[in-house]
């Protein structure tokens, strides 16, 4: 007798178990995540690694790829490195506009670029790729499209985000994209952030780090069928502040030279880009960019009582401008010879 109320306790518990399971298994929502692709072709893999990630800074987006550094812990400092080669040796492009092409300062980066509105980064490393003209190898960065972010049957999106950082920054940015017809989509985007002189690690507050970072983007893109595409976007990105006279350099070299002083500091971006895509799947993939790309720096060198902060500098403010002007067009095409499928790529730039 006990063992049939036994089982039958156990039918029953697993009954009820199995209901509540039933009950308990809901349909969950989709969750779009703001994201970078991240593509790389090394020598040492032999092969593709892909990865999404978000990052807030050029070295968190490529931190993990063989042979491939980001430097710099000021914000006018972003340096790319790949296998001990700078990226005055790199070919960096944004959108398909070359924007490397500014050896403004020894002391500073040449790459304002900002992770957060980036879809995709294509590292190639080395001269094994067609694509590549320089010594180190190319770094391929993509920005996002309004028509990417929207989500099925919606025609307008946005996005709010802020960040703060206890050691001592704080920022955000807004989104705003959707779909002027049924063909033609648009992204306004704009970022800021605000940063002040922040502590290393033994507690010591540093200097030479307090300013603002300033990054607009704004894309308007329309289909011309159902294989070609033509964009157009404008992008422009602004740090300023009161910076070290050697932002590469930490507190104890700086102070060592010139004391704690500080020139206002103002670094400039805008680039602009029209874009024609042709997407023919195997036959032919064609993407053609006619760019404008601008970099100005402006310091202003103060004196030290009598004696220049920066040794051989004069007082007054210094400006330094850097246009470059270019078409680029980078195809591929499919090729089988046999049970054989061969990709030719094809590279030209202005």
């Amino acid at each position: 007798m006990k063992q049939k109320i036994l089982l039958s306790s156990l039918t029953a518990l697993v009954l009820i178990n199995n209901n509540l399971n039933a009950q308990e298994i809901t349909q969950l929502e989709d969750v779009s995540v703001w994201e970078t692709q991240v593509v790389s072709s090394s020598l040492n893999l032999g092969e593709n690694a892909i990865e999404t990630k978000q990052a807030d800074h050029l070295s968190d987006l490529l931190r993990d790829l063989p042979g491939v550094d980001v430097g710099g812990t000021h914000s006018i400092n972003n340096r790319i490195n790949i296998r001990g080669l700078q990226d005055e040796n790199l070919d960096i492009t944004l959108d398909g506009a070359k924007v490397q092409n500014a050896n403004m300062f020894h002391h500073i980066g040449n790459l304002l670029i900002n992770p957060d509105i980036l879809k995709k980064a294509d590292i190639q490393v080395g001269t094994n790729s067609v694509v590549s003209g320089s010594l180190g190898g190319s770094v391929a960065f993509e920005t996002k499209d309004g028509k990417d972010m929207l989500e099925n049957g919606k025609d307008f999106g946005a996005r709010i985000s802020s960040t703060y950082n206890s050691n001592d920054s704080i920022g955000g940015s807004i989104t705003g994209y959707g779909k002027v017809s049924q063909n033609t989509d648009f992204l306004v985007y704009h970022n800021y952030l605000n940063k002040n002189d922040w502590k290393d690690g033994a507690g010591l507050e540093t200097f030479g780090s307090d300013g603002e970072v300033q990054n607009t983007l704004v894309k308007l893109g329309h289909n011309l069928s159902d294989t070609q595409r033509v964009s157009i976007s404008y992008d422009t990105l602004t740090d300023e502040g009161d910076y070290s006279p050697r932002p590469d350099f930490g507190r104890a070299y700086n102070e060592a030279r010139t004391g704690l002083y500080t020139y206002p500091t103002q670094y400039n971006r805008e680039t602009i880009t029209l874009k024609h895509e042709l997407n023919l799947g195997d036959k032919l993939v064609l993407n053609s960019t006619v760019y404008t790309n601008e970099n100005e720096l402006e310091r202003y060198e103060k004196l030290n009582g009598t004696t220049p902060v920066r040794p051989g500098a004069t007082q007054g403010l210094l400006n330094g401008k850097v246009s470059t002007q270019g078409l680029t067009t980078k195809a591929q095409s499919s090729l089988k010879t046999g049970d054989i499928l061969n990709t030719l790529t094809y590279y030209g730039t202005n």
